[in-house]
């Protein structure tokens, strides 16, 4: 049933990811690759690491590395080259796998791990695409953001400052996030206990 459901969720992602350049065209096409690619290397990655630190690798657990490899890979579908979708799931995955263990360890209750793969995969493929975002991939990169911080600048924009949108980007999603949950807990604390 598990893999029903990570194959389910691969098959929908091509038109979130694809589909989200608004027409067919390259970027809908390098968005189509990197999707793939960053669920298949998800999947061998979180199947090498259970493999190493669980003694076997599992049908769940290469499940779940498909979702992050997918998770991992949306925000820079449409920015980077096909190699650095693999480099970018392998990085999600490596950091969800390790806030999973972490979770494990210090026994938190987040019973479909929805933080440690959506909410750490994200946050892994946000900072990965202000690294490897790169103009020849896709040339409506504003030019005030500036390529990755693996590319050289192509203006006279200081390099970084992708990197920089991205990390404002992230503590602004961390923080409408843990308003509106604060918000809610409080109201469902005052009105049906």
């Amino acid at each position: 049933m598990v893999v029903t459901g990570a194959a389910l969720l691969w098959f929908g992602w091509f038109g979130f990811n694809a589909g989200s350049a608004g027409a067919a065209n390259g970027i809908a096409t390098i968005a189509f690759m990197n999707t793939h690619i960053g669920a298949s290397t998800g999947l061998l990655a979180w199947m090498f690491l259970e493999w190493i630190f669980e003694g076997h690798p599992t049908a769940t657990g290469a499940s779940i590395g498909a979702v992050v490899g997918l998770v991992t890979i949306t925000p820079a579908c449409g920015y980077v080259t096909c190699m650095a979708s693999v480099a970018i799931a392998v990085f999600g995955v490596i950091c969800s796998f390790g806030a999973l263990s972490m979770k494990r360890k210090l026994k938190f209750d987040d019973t479909l791990d929805a933080f440690y793969c959506h909410g750490v995969g994200g946050i892994a493929g946000a900072i990965a695409t202000g690294c490897w975002a790169n103009i020849a991939v896709n040339p409506y990169i504003p030019p005030q953001a500036g390529q990755g911080m693996f590319y050289p600048p192509y203006n006279s924009v200081a390099q970084g400052m992708l990197l920089a949108y991205q990390l404002a980007a992230i503590c602004t999603a961390i923080a409408i996030a843990a308003s509106v949950t604060a918000v809610t807990l409080l109201l469902m604390k005052y009105t049906i206990g």
